[in-house]
């Protein structure tokens, strides 16, 4: 009959529950893997498997927790705030374009034009779902769904479970800045379309008061929504490539949080 001794419990506990916890907080912050559309199940067993291809490749166990132990509790919590902070920061990114979306849109005159989105689960104007999904195959053709196994593989490389001295404040302190990251980098993104409708709108103002009989809301609208779709079609290439920086500067940003709560880089 196979028996285990408590330490051998104490070793597998802290070789594949804890990274399983780190990934599984992973899965349900980082975007397209957090997806309303997958199932609990997928997404559970899809950690499972994650875990299972990464627990060989990681280094021995240096202090297991032991079980039965209270330190099992603040070492599952601190496993899986690492795992969805890496997560949220990736959809930080999503979260930026979007807001992009929103501002172009607006100053196009599209924020009215709404539909039912079923990634996420509310009515979504239809330039953010465009270039939502603009900026979603453009993650999965630059292989990002992998990149995040990665990030979350060298995560475990460089601060191994159970993480018993993290600097937490460090890593908060660190992530305070991120927010104004994502506004400077929707307004950069937006700022083609948002240049081009504002120097529409003041020809628009002149016209209006040279000739008042124009009637701004029927000529305007058709102007604004041209000029904002030629401007974002020549601008789409470059769009792109910010776009692909700024999923590259949040997978820094993730390695920068892990350093700061006090990985070492292997």
């Amino acid at each position: 009959m196979l028996t285990l001794t408590d330490d051998q419990w104490s070793e597998w506990l802290s070789l594949y529950v804890l990274p399983f916890f780190r990934i599984l907080g992973l899965l349900a912050a980082a975007p397209l893997l957090s997806n309303r559309a997958i199932p609990t199940r997928v997404r559970l067993a899809l950690a499972i498997a994650i875990t299972l291809a990464i627990v060989p490749s990681l280094p021995p166990i240096v202090q297991p927790v032991a079980v039965g132990s209270w330190a099992i509790l603040p070492a599952i919590i601190a496993e899986l705030l690492i795992g969805v902070v890496i997560g949220f920061l990736i959809r930080l990114a999503f979260a930026a374009i979007d807001l992009a979306a929103s501002l172009a849109g607006f100053q196009m005159g599209l924020s009215f034009a709404v539909f039912f989105s079923p990634t996420t689960g509310a009515q979504t104007p239809v330039l953010n779902e465009f270039i939502g999904l603009f900026a979603t195959l453009l993650f999965l053709s630059l292989d990002g769904h992998l990149m995040l196994i990665l990030a979350i593989a060298k995560s475990l490389h460089w601060l191994p479970p159970p993480a018993s001295s993290l600097s937490w404040q460090t890593g908060w302190e660190m992530l305070l800045s991120v927010p104004l990251t994502l506004f400077v980098v929707a307004f950069m993104i937006s700022l083609p379309v948002t240049a081009a409708l504002f120097l529409t709108n003041i020809a628009l103002g002149i016209l209006t008061r040279t000739a008042p009989q124009l009637n701004l809301f029927a000529v305007g609208f058709p102007i604004t929504i041209s000029i904002g779709f030629l401007t974002l079609l020549i601008t789409f290439p470059a769009i792109g490539e910010v776009i692909r920086n700024v999923f590259t500067d949040a997978l820094e940003t993730a390695e920068a949080f892990l350093v700061a709560l006090g990985a070492v880089p292997r």
